[in-house]
């Protein structure tokens, strides 16, 4: 009884709180703007007002709330009256609102009750823990039932919450839209000095008035005074046209109809003349048509919205069953939404618009006319490049990140989205700074007086140091941004000699197979003309161009299946998009920039090409003659000389020597690309020749064929009369032994080239002969798989010969081998010196102590972010797992090292096991084995106490803990065990 008492008093203490705030004064400005406001930027609102209350429940506060609340109230009033308007098509007073949101408590409230009631038959129920609940809640002000009912955007007992939602989200994408255009009227009302004179403030208080001027008469169906308010200063029907889609179909349809009449009239005896003049009559009486139409802009967006609304309400109702329908729900909402903040997030108008017209049926629109596709992201670009020229110099007002819920589907769904978006505008800004550096860069000059290949050679050179730098584990930006900058200015010059090559006989190809030749063609055909001309300005609408193309297939591609990801994947990938993020790689940026094979473009169509498997297959050969061009390298100036040179010194010249030897094979002098290796071919400290040969002759029959030679040797000088002792045939025999053995090593060098020309062709054969597609399509994934996990493994090496064997023992490995196991054997030992030394070498360079914890840490965290990043790409999820097994093979190796190491330092151990016998040393193995299978299972323990889906963040970082120190334990009792297994 004192439970309901309580509770009811603090009910009624929620109701008044929600009058008081109805009935307190508003300021007029603040909402004036939130009725400027779409739906879904109210929504948004809200979501930060509860984001916010969440923050201070910890130390409430009951002034904040009375903020947070009061702004809230009026938010909710504005969706209410918006909805309420667009059913009754009339202007709703607040009393009616009061009425609704009183309602909505008292609903809460009833709610709450029959909750709280049900609690009373749970057995067990602390009754008194009850009501201190209430009593500290009414003290600290929290009003839980206040916060549900005002801070959430739908009520619990709303049936068409979801339908609502979905239009309400597509009215915000077309509302975006208006806001971008009305924003330009206001601008050119003002005159752009006079808009920049004012403040942000007053700014956006102009622009809610005209806002809202403009919804009321567009509610009243004054279209006419609309288009008063908009006047003639925007003529922006061709946009809306382009956007979406009618242009090119509306200007065959008309082209059609006039060929039609043209011949119409000359069958009647019309001459030439009065058809054409025919002709401009009513091409002029169009004009006059259409001029009448762009007036009328903001009525031509509202037809496309309902049209829109009608497109997506038959999805949906196409949908076979409620799992389904919801599915897709959720997957409109979440791009109507997305599509929102895009628009929002441009300059003006004409980009906001084209950024949702490719948003709209894109894939519809691609597979019809991808040339019509490209020209809306040329136009888009030049947009672009237009608003951030403008901003340079501007103090902007840093972006706030949007608060994430992150135990909420929807919020993390948004906030993958934004973060995409938030990377692509930092995409689209860098390679614009880069464009326009390159214009004024000092050395433009000397670039545009190079040759064409010249060029492509530079560009190349700072391909393979991009690469380089992407392949580190410590990366320093500035050499990433030096490289960018130098290559715009190649790009640049690059692109304006392919204009100036072929640009023009594009624009001539079309004129000829023009068939109407009228005045309005004319006019179109001269303006694709100066789009092709050969300036800066067009090379960087191109360029941009590309940029904006890779970036809609990755945001398509991340985007598609999002609906379906669980919590905890999204976590991840809220995680993995901050991390890129933040990371400062600009993948997309160096893959426009430079052609970068490192990266992958993103795209939905999964299926693995034969230019991929070619690619693959290079990749893996060229880590193989960078070590050998190293060693070469390494032989000229002396190892100690090579030693003292500056990392960037070592990868200019390396870089520098691969693409000489790349551009001799291409021209076909093959014999001039082996002599960069002579060094090699000279040395017998790196027999070249047993990398790839045959397996060594034993010395037997070495020693056999060589009597034999000698036998044929003295009957051929003895024939010519020349001197055959002892001593003068066997000087002969070691000179033609030198010789074959230099020959075998350009071969060597030459089977290169011949070795990868037929892994390709072994491998397309492969592939060529399954008989179904899929078969065809898995063995080609697991091609590509192979081959990276080869080339991952390759990188790993330091030398040429452990690069070398590793590819020997992988081709081994697919051939089923059959040679004998000592041969085998004898191979790994001389890979696992190779290891050794390269392990020694990397522990000499490791001045800092390895944090094992803070290693964990990362380690884990990296996992994770790959579990994300894998998401549902089949190819992806085997490399990564191919990729950890040889991780996990490497880190082995490490481990062993650095037990030998710990076992050779440990004197006092190793003096006790030298003097023990030989049962002695197996006893004591005995024991620390019994010791190791006890820490076994305490780890295994560990692992199994740890739920991952539940698991908090001190609770992980805990484990961690446990598990760094629980290797320690395993290192010593390994480490011991080392000492008595030498001995």
């Amino acid at each position: 009884e004192s439970v309901i008492v309580l509770l009811d008093r603090s009910h009624q203490d929620e109701q008044q709180y929600l009058l008081l705030l109805l009935t307190s004064p508003q300021k007029p400005d603040v909402v004036m703007e939130i009725q400027s406001w779409s739906q879904q930027q109210r929504k948004d609102q809200l979501w930060k007002l509860h984001s916010q209350r969440q923050e201070i429940l910890a130390v409430p506060n009951s002034r904040e709330f009375n903020t947070i609340y009061s702004e809230g109230v009026i938010i909710k009033k504005e969706i209410y009256r918006h909805r309420l308007n667009n059913e009754q098509k009339e202007e709703v007073d607040d009393e009616i609102l009061h009425k609704m949101l009183l309602a909505d408590l008292l609903s809460q409230q009833n709610c709450d009750a029959e909750k709280v009631v049900q609690s009373f038959i749970e057995e067990g129920q602390d009754f008194i823990k009850l009501q201190t609940k209430i009593i500290e809640e009414k003290r600290n002000e929290v009003r839980e039932n206040i916060a549900i009912v005002i801070l959430t955007s739908e009520t619990c007992d709303s049936s068409s919450n979801e339908e609502t939602e979905i239009l309400e989200a597509l009215d915000g994408k077309y509302d975006a839209l208006r806001d971008k255009l009305l924003a330009e009227v206001l601008m050119k009302q003002l005159g752009e000095t006079e808009w920049n004179r004012l403040s942000e403030l007053e700014r956006q208080k102009k622009l809610a008035e005209l806002k809202l001027k403009e919804r009321q008469l567009r509610r009243d169906g004054k279209y006419d005074e609309v288009a008063n308010i908009i006047g003639a200063a925007l003529e922006d029907q061709e946009t809306l046209d382009r956007l979406f889609g009618d242009s090119k179909e509306e200007q065959e349809r008309k082209m059609k109809e006039r060929l039609h009449k043209r011949k119409q009239r000359l069958a009647s005896g019309m001459s030439e003349k009065e058809c054409d003049e025919l002709e401009a009559e009513e091409i002029k009486q169009e004009e006059e048509e259409e001029k009448k139409k762009r007036r009328n802009i903001l009525l031509d967006l509202d037809k496309r919205c309902e049209q829109e609304k009608e497109e997506l309400m038959r999805r949906l109702r196409e949908q076979k069953d409620r799992v389904s329908l919801e599915r897709q729900r959720q997957l409109e909402l979440m791009k109507l939404k997305h599509d929102e903040k895009k628009a929002r997030r441009e300059e003006k108008f004409n980009s906001a618009a084209l950024v949702i017209g490719r948003a709209k049926d894109e894939q519809k629109r691609l597979e019809q006319n991808q040339e019509d596709e490209r020209q809306r992201q040329e136009r888009l670009a030049k947009e672009r490049l237009e608003a951030a020229r403008k901003r340079r110099g501007k103090k902007l007002t840093p972006e706030l990140e949007t608060v994430t819920d992150m135990e909420d589907k929807s919020s993390l769904q948004d906030s993958v989205g934004e973060l995409i978006d938030k990377r692509h505008r930092e995409e689209r800004d860098l390679l614009i700074q880069l464009l326009d550096d390159a214009t004024t860069d000092p050395n433009r000059q000397s670039v545009a007086a190079m040759t064409e290949e010249e060029r492509q050679e530079n560009l190349e050179r700072i391909r393979l140091m991009r690469s380089n730098w992407r392949s580190k584990d410590e990366r320093n930006e500035q050499d990433q941004a030096d490289l960018l900058k130098e290559a715009a200015v190649y790009l640049l010059e690059s692109k304006l000699h392919q204009m100036r090559t072929d640009g023009l006989d594009v624009s001539d190809d079309k004129v000829k197979v023009q068939i109407v030749v009228d005045f309005e063609e004319k006019q179109n055909e001269q303006k694709l003309v100066e789009g092709k001309e050969a300036t800066d300005e067009n090379v960087k609408v191109q360029v941009l161009s590309d940029l904006q193309e890779i970036q809609d297939g990755e945001s398509k591609f991340l985007l598609t299946d999002l609906y379906d990801k669980d919590l905890r994947t999204l976590q991840q990938m809220v995680k993995l998009h901050r991390k890129t993020l933040d990371n400062g790689n600009h993948d997309n940026v160096s893959s426009v920039v430079l052609g970068d094979d490192d990266v992958t473009i993103t795209s939905d169509d999964s299926d693995v090409t034969e230019d991929q498997i070619k690619k693959a297959v290079e990749q893996k050969y060229d880590i193989l003659k960078g070590k050998l061009l190293e060693a070469t390298l390494i032989m000229q100036v002396g190892e100690n000389e090579w030693s003292k040179l500056s990392e960037k010194e070592r990868e200019k010249r390396l870089i520098e020597l691969k693409m000489k030897e790349k551009k001799l094979r291409q021209e076909g002098k093959n014999e001039e690309a082996t002599a960069l290796f002579e060094n090699l071919v000279d040395s017998d400290e790196f027999a070249l020749e047993n990398l790839f040969g045959e397996e060594e002759i034993d010395e037997e029959q070495k020693a056999r064929e060589r009597e034999e030679r000698k036998k044929e040797l003295q009957k051929e000088r003895e024939e010519q009369g020349l001197p055959i002792d002892d001593a003068e045939i066997d000087k002969l025999l070691d000179e033609e032994e030198t010789e074959a053995k230099r020959q075998k090593r350009r071969n060597v060098l030459d089977g290169l080239q011949m070795m990868l020309e037929d892994e390709k062709a072994a491998l397309l054969r492969q592939l060529k002969e399954q008989v179904s597609g899929i078969d065809q399509e898995r063995q080609r994934q697991l091609a590509l798989v192979k081959l990276k996990m080869d080339k991952k493994k390759m990188e790993r090496e330091e030398k040429y010969d452990s690069v070398a064997l590793v590819l020997k023992l992988a081709k081994e490995a697919d051939e089923k081998r059959t040679q004998n196991i000592t041969a085998d054997r004898e191979r790994q030992k001389a890979l696992a010196k190779e290891r050794l030394e390269a392990l020694r070498r990397k522990k000499q360079q490791k001045n800092k102590q390895d944090n094992l914890e803070q290693r964990l840490k990362e380690e884990n965290e990296n996992n994770k972010l790959l579990d994300a990043e894998m998401s549902s790409d089949v190819t992806r999820i085997q490399a990564a797992i191919l990729d950890t097994i040889d991780k996990t093979h490497t880190e082995e190796r490490e481990l062993l090292m650095e037990l030998v190491n710990m076992a050779l330092q440990n004197k006092s151990l190793s003096k006790t096991a030298n003097g023990m016998e030989q049962e002695d040393l197996k006893t004591e193995l005995s024991k620390l084995e019994q010791d190791h299978s006890k820490w076994k299972k305490k780890s295994q323990q560990i692992a199994m106490s740890i739920d991952d889906s539940t698991i908090t963040q001190k609770e992980e970082n805990k484990h961690l803990k446990d598990v760094a120190n629980n290797r320690k334990e395993q290192t010593k009792l390994l480490s011991d065990a080392l000492v008595y297994r030498m001995e």
